[in-house]
């Protein structure tokens, strides 16, 4: 089964899934504007991707993870669970009208961009990725990155120190383990999706996310995994079938509750102890899971969008109950103005330039305003909104239809102009990891901090996985990664469609 980034949805096959939605939710009662804007919504969105180029643009693979995390799958979850659409929603249709809107401003902003293309430029990578040793540029990554954590340890970040900087911009793990699976999968003409290199990243990471109690860190190694198998166009074979379900089957029954049993530790237990605990919790999951759902007792999230709890990753696959929420408090309060924007970028200038500057409003202040979420005391708690969210409490409409739209145009054009043709660029899986989380459920203010430190992030770990990781790999590994170089894209040892990458035997010496 060959699989690859979609560039395009039918939209006679969105418009039956829309109708069909439509009818069901009629059925279940749903008010009858709610569904007409949901409806609206996935037609506009379906519009939008395409419009974008689907997975061949930033702009496309953002819009993707937008519309699929903030409103659809939540929605069609709502169905599933047979609970009216709009049921738990302070302002149903106000909320539905935003998403409507941004969906038609982001047809806009599409519009712009495919008149001002510049990927064509490819500043970062400066057109190596043809003769690329991704094996060795992997290593170097992953290596560098462990570096970067072993010195952080050592010597302390202080703020505004380069180690501060460096952890502000290091992305080099989550690249390093793509380009070590595209190395994998070309070094073994796709008879391998790993190698010992991948999987010590892989290891890596996920031990990070473990000791942290994080589900996102310890999925997103096997995310990375899986995305560059879509970027190769990889053939899934059965090996590769079943570590998908077993990793689907995991992320549900044991990552899920063990990042929900995070008071089993405290701020003062060691990294070892919560790798004890962690692992301890994995091999007594249904202890963990019966302690969960003691501390939860079956008590449903404030401002959830569901009537009854649903299982964490479920939970967490939609923002309408906590947009909801912050919405109805931007139309009655009054708006904040755009100083919550400017501090976003003024945050970009370091503290030892503008030592006075004005820490960035986070998610936490937006959950005090709705309250129920967080207690009068927590002022630490990150708290997730779509950027949907922070834009119409900053300045309404305005916010809507013009701060968050130039927003999307600086971040997908500046990526671009890095990163290069997503088609032949594998850093661009860089900014699809990071709008797979961001996209949906990081602020108005996580879409700015990408445009400053995500692309710095980006460009410094093009600059190390072309110039310097593959030196460094060398070192490392020796010669036994000093073979063939394959094309971005391609799929090696298998016919490729040419509007992916050129057929392996142009691209082998």
């Amino acid at each position: 089964m060959r699989i690859g980034f979609p560039e395009r949805i039918s939209p006679a096959g969105a418009f039956v899934f829309a109708a069909v939605g439509f009818g069901i939710q009629q059925a279940q009662h749903t008010d009858i504007v709610y569904s007409s804007l949901y409806f609206a919504f996935v037609i506009l969105s379906v519009l939008a991707f395409n419009m974008a180029g689907g997975f061949s643009r930033l702009a496309g693979a953002y819009y993707f993870w937008f519309a699929m995390l903030i409103c659809i799958v939540g929605v069609t979850w709502k169905m599933v669970i047979n609970e009216p659409g709009e049921s738990n929603l302070q302002v149903p249709n106000l909320t539905m009208t935003c998403y409507v809107v941004c969906a038609g401003m982001f047809l806009v902003v599409v519009s712009i961009l495919n008149t001002l293309d510049l990927r064509r430029y490819e500043f970062g990578a400066g057109n190596r990725s043809g003769s690329l040793n991704y094996t060795a540029a992997g290593l170097g990554c992953i290596l560098f990155s462990l570096g970067n954590t072993v010195a952080s340890f050592t010597f302390g970040i202080a703020p505004g120190g380069l180690l501060s900087a460096l952890r502000q911009l290091d992305q080099f793990l989550p690249l390093g383990i793509m380009l070590a699976t595209i190395g994998a999968v070309n070094d073994s003409k796709g008879r391998r999706t790993v190698s010992f290199i991948s999987l010590f990243g892989m290891g890596f990471m996920f031990l990070g996310g473990l000791v942290a109690f994080s589900k996102q860190g310890m999925l997103t190694p096997m995310f990375c995994w899986f995305i560059a198998l879509v970027y190769k166009r990889f053939d899934l074979r059965r090996p590769q079938i079943i570590a998908i379900v077993i990793g689907t089957f995991l992320s549900l029954y044991v990552f899920s509750p063990l990042s929900q049993a995070r008071d089993l530790v405290n701020d003062q237990t060691s990294y070892g102890d919560r790798a004890v605990i962690a692992v301890d919790a994995i091999i007594h999951i249904q202890r963990t899971r019966a302690h969960v759902a003691e501390v939860i007792a079956d008590k449903v999230p404030s401002h959830s969008y569901y009537s009854t709890s649903q299982n964490a990753l479920i939970q967490r696959l939609n923002m309408i109950g906590t947009d909801d929420a912050l919405i109805a408090v931007g139309d009655t309060a009054e708006p904040l103005g755009l100083q919550p924007v400017e501090d976003d970028f003024i945050n970009f200038i370091p503290h030892a330039i503008a030592p006075n500057k004005r820490d960035p409003i986070t998610g936490n202040h937006y959950a005090h305003e709705i309250g129920g979420m967080v207690s009068d005391d927590d002022f630490g708690t990150g708290i997730s909104f779509s950027p949907v969210a922070e834009a119409f409490r900053v300045e309404r409409w305005f916010g809507l239809f013009l701060v968050l739209p130039a927003v999307w145009l600086i971040l997908f054009s500046s990526g671009e102009f890095i990163c290069g043709n997503f088609k032949t660029s594998p850093w661009s899986l860089l900014p699809l990891l990071m709008y797979a989380h961001v996209a949906p459920e990081g602020l108005l203010s996580g879409q700015i901090y990408l445009i400053g430190f995500g692309n710095g992030g980006i460009l410094l770990a093009i600059l190390v996985s072309t110039r310097l990781a593959p030196t460094i790999g060398r070192l490392f590994y020796g010669s036994a990664i000093a073979g063939t170089t394959v094309a971005a894209g391609s799929s090696t040892g298998r016919r490729v469609s040419s509007a992916t990458g050129p057929e392996p035997a142009a691209a082998l010496p």
